[in-house]
């Protein structure tokens, strides 16, 4: 029998951005007056897809890429400070 299972592939990779910190308003609990990041920042990348066919022994047999390479922008998050 065929298995087929998809592989991400990272082509590139940036620093993760630090977040914006912001003072916090008395709007959010802090957990023991430490920073909340209510928004992560994640890095900018770009990825390939791939669609990978393999037999019962997961031996690869076929290797097919799945559209074109993604980016995913980088995301600058937001920390809230004490």
């Amino acid at each position: 029998s065929i298995r087929v299972r998809v592989e991400t592939e990272i082509l590139s990779y940036e620093e993760t951005p630090a977040p914006t910190e912001v003072k916090n308003d008395g709007t959010h609990t802090l957990p023991e007056g430490a920073p909340l990041d209510l928004v992560p920042s994640t890095p900018a990348c770009t990825v390939r897809t791939w669609r990978v066919y393999s037999d019962k022994f997961e031996r690869e047999i076929y290797r097919e890429q799945v559209g074109a390479d993604s980016t995913y922008e980088q995301v600058v998050g937001i920390r809230i400070i004490p």
